[in-house]
């Protein structure tokens, strides 16, 4: 028997599942992972959807269908009047799917330690932390008023925020020495039983992947439905870009297929 390995063991569990909201929920396989970066700020209110650089508006399409440049109204051709509508819906839709399911995925991690760990933690207790780290998630994209706003760079569904880093730290730091204990007091159990604590471990693994595999699945689903249509808008963009050189700031979207 190795303490220190099965201590281990459960850290790894346990932290494999705290940052289930990476960008590994991104897509089924490697094949499929979906790179995506932002050439400049954007800003998404009810009324405008804002490209920006420096604190400089560079593109403002208002009420989804008017398209500024630089301050400029751009006069369109009923084709790029139709892809400018459609551009604008496509962003107003996949914003707020990023942040559900990076939502989501931490509730599922909430969950997968609560069905691993249950036995030796009290999750009641640290509930309410992975509650505020949902929140602080939903925050980070989303205000009170409906509006979204992302910064220039990576952007997917992994959450790189100093207050979520603390709020996770938080539930690590609540969580392990209870889980210490609970370990020390299972291995006492199983010296007294003749028990294998080995093979306990593996059950606990493969407990928690056959009670939340098909949730994670669902949202692996999403995550790759999410990636589908930042591609496509990828594309629009480029149509849009092609159809006029003046469009060249509606070049928001990287993506490294």
């Amino acid at each position: 028997m190795n303490t220190s390995k099965n201590t281990t063991a459960l850290s790894i569990l346990l932290s494999g599942l705290l940052v289930f909201n990476s960008s590994a929920v991104m897509a089924h396989d490697e094949e499929n992972q979906c790179n995506l970066s932002l050439n400049n700020d954007l800003s998404v209110t009810p009324e405008h959807i804002r490209i920006i650089e420096d604190d400089e508006t560079l593109v403002d399409i208002y009420q989804d269908n008017i398209l500024f440049i630089k301050g400029e109204q751009m006069n369109l051709n009923d084709e790029q009047q139709k892809m400018i509508v459609e551009y604008s819906t496509s962003i107003r839709k996949a914003l707020p799917e990023v942040t559900k399911i990076a939502v989501d995925a931490v509730g599922l991690a909430f969950e997968g330690l609560n069905i691993g760990l249950g036995e030796l933690v009290d999750m009641d207790e640290h509930e309410e932390k992975f509650k505020q780290l949902q929140q602080k998630i939903n925050d980070k994209y989303q205000d009170n008023e409906g509006s979204y706003s992302v910064t220039k760079g990576d952007f997917n569904i992994e959450i790189d925020d100093e207050e979520i880093d603390v709020l996770v730290e938080d539930l690590v730091e609540g969580i392990v020495p209870s889980l210490i204990g609970g370990l020390i007091s299972g291995i006492g159990q199983a010296i007294a039983s003749g028990n294998d604590i080995d093979i306990e471990l593996d059950d606990i693994g493969e407990k928690v992947e056959r009670e939340i595999e098909a949730k994670a699945e669902l949202i692996e689903i999403r995550a790759d439905a999410f990636c589908n249509q930042m591609k496509s808008l990828d594309k629009l963009e480029q149509k849009l870009i092609n159809s006029n050189s003046d469009f060249k700031d509606l070049d928001l979207l990287e993506i490294e297929h």
